[in-house]
């Protein structure tokens, strides 16, 4: 039975109590784990959890404040392909990884970020306009008209919003220069996405309020962009941004059809699967690379977790709880013997020992990915159970720390008796206490997530051993090791009041921090009430009013 708002309410306060004790400022909204004791990069997500301290969350509408920011990378190069019916662009100003779940925000464009906005927009108009091409083809034979409606859809397309008078009469002007310049109509249609490609209102995203009020909802066109991006990591489509411009996404049920619509596109399949995907890192694990293991098994291990995902999402009611708790596995020979079970046969799947799986984290994908090149990680392990799961992000540690951290590293031979000497060190001890006793549970996963009952020291081998007592939100429990962590996982409210923010978050396009998180408790309390389905979740989010509602004047 989901909690009661009471209930609710109390989780939260215990989550902002132990965030409170964990003051500092982190060098990425990503938390990467060189904030911590360790050196393998870990790019998951990691703002803080969050809201009003005392008894509980302060009341408050679901709303945030207004928001100015360039579009991410990814988005651009996305749009382009969708506006102008070409392959997508490659396209890229900054060098954090664009596949990462919340994108680092984008600074503001610099002379050397505007070539690059040039040059994509050279090579995307030239594509765009080759002879025969949709934008430039006119059956009417009056180019003048063509050019009008052209310039008309694309602009106001490309920036989210009717294209006003003026900067239609101004984009005309490009047009007519370019047909003066190159001789013929798709040289004048060239320059105009040139021009789009590169003016403010397509770069940014400027959610600006229609009235002056403090208080006020986006527009239907600032909807529908802010959906679409969520839905399809691109702009509107044609159908979404009619029913904008149309007044047809004025009601709760008009924008719940089209929600649904974009969810049972091929688009919206796709996009669902990736985003979950991108919450666990999944596209770096094909990136891996270990001494003496060959690189495909991580390919398999990639493969493999994508399948899992597309399992639960695709399965009726497919819910957090069954990605981290299912067993089936679909996997090639190589991962077979990994996980000590036979091949299934082409398109079959196959169940993972009980004993030793449950879910998507421990399955080698992940354990690959938060371990070290050549030992296994209590610290990213962890990490990524506070980070992404429970909405807690510890400080970044001091030089000194980060000496002492080594130091530990050369004296002792097992993760779990660094973490021990870790929590033994005043200044490493208060931060480490939150994330190490989660990542020791995973201690019978190696670096490349095989099972193993015992570790190989200078001394000879050690029984792995995996237990501790978790205690952390509403986690209170004697834990044997990682499958027994699912299980609690899989229950905590906690968890999907976690998982809520996070997603909320990426719908928005930002981290939401302490301000936002009451925002979302009435959302987490959905999430919950529907079993963790989480289908439904991204469904809630498109529809809630916090994606459409704005505070605050200038940003």
């Amino acid at each position: 039975m989901p909690p009661t708002r009471c209930a609710r309410a109390g989780v939260l306060a215990a989550s902002i109590a132990a965030q409170a004790c964990y003051s500092g400022t982190s060098t990425s909204q990503h938390g990467d784990d060189t904030t911590t004791h360790g050196s393998a990069d870990d790019a998951a997500d990691g703002d803080a959890s969050s809201g009003e301290s005392g008894e509980g969350p302060a009341a408050c509408e679901p709303a945030v404040p207004r928001w100015i920011a360039r579009l991410t990378d990814r988005h651009v190069a996305n749009t382009a392909a969708s506006l102008l019916g070409i392959a997508r662009p490659t396209f890229a100003t900054s060098p954090s990884d664009p596949e990462r779940f919340l994108p680092d925000q984008l600074s503001a464009v610099t002379g050397a970020v505007a070539v690059k906005f040039q040059a994509m927009a050279e090579t995307a108009a030239a594509e765009a306009t080759t002879p025969g091409a949709p934008l430039v083809t006119c059956d009417s034979g009056d180019e003048s008209a063509c050019a009008d409606a052209v310039i008309d859809e694309l602009a106001s397309r490309a920036f989210r919003r009717a294209a006003t008078a003026d900067e239609r009469t101004g984009l005309r002007a490009v047009y007519d220069d370019g047909v003066e310049i190159g001789g013929d109509h798709a040289a004048g249609i060239r320059l105009v996405i040139e021009a789009i490609l590169q003016a403010p209102s397509f770069i940014y995203e400027i959610e600006a309020p229609t009235t002056g009020d403090d208080r006020y909802t986006l527009s239907s066109e600032q909807l529908a962009a802010r959906i679409s991006f969520f839905l399809t990591d691109t702009v509107a489509d044609t159908e979404l941004w009619r029913a904008a411009r149309d007044g047809n996404l004025e009601t709760d049920d008009e924008l719940a059809a089209q929600v649904d619509r974009i969810l049972a596109t091929p688009a919206g399949a796709q996009q669902l699967r990736t985003m979950f995907g991108r919450f666990f890192d999944l596209h770096r694990v094909s990136e891996l690379t270990k001494d003496g293991v060959d690189p495909t098994l991580f390919a398999s291990m990639r493969a493999e977790s994508e399948a899992l995902v597309d399992h639960v999402l695709t399965m009726p009611g497919g819910s957090l709880s069954d990605l981290l708790l299912s067993r089936e596995a679909s996997i090639d020979a190589p991962l077979a013997a990994l996980y000590g079970v036979d091949a299934p046969a082409d398109g079959q799947t196959t169940m993972l020992p009980a004993t030793e799986r449950a879910g998507i984290l421990t399955r080698a994908a992940i354990m690959s990915l938060k371990s070290t090149a050549d030992d296994s990680s209590v610290i990213h392990r962890g990490l990524l159970l506070t980070r992404n799961l429970l909405c807690q992000s510890p400080p970044p540690p001091s030089p000194e720390s980060l000496a002492q951290g080594e130091e530990i590293n050369g004296m002792y031979e097992t993760e779990r008796e660094r973490m021990l000497a870790r929590q033994a060190i005043g200044s490493c001890g208060g931060c480490h206490r939150l994330f190490d006793p989660l990542g020791v549970t995973f201690e019978h996963y190696d670096r490349i997530g095989a099972f193993r009952t015992e570790i190989e020291t200078s001394a000879g081998p050690v029984a792995v051993d995996s237990a501790w007592h978790v205690e952390l939100l509403d986690i209170d429990a004697e834990v044997a090791d990682a499958v027994e962590l699912s299980a609690l996982l899989a229950e905590s409210s906690a968890v999907h009041g976690c998982v809520t923010q996070k997603f909320a978050g990426y719908a928005l396009g930002r981290s939401l921090g302490d301000d936002d998180v009451c925002t979302v408790s009435t959302l987490a309390e959905e999430f919950e009430a529907t079993g963790g389905d989480l289908t439904a979740l991204v469904r809630l989010i498109a529809v809630w009013p916090g994606l459409r509602e704005r505070t605050g004047g200038e940003p």
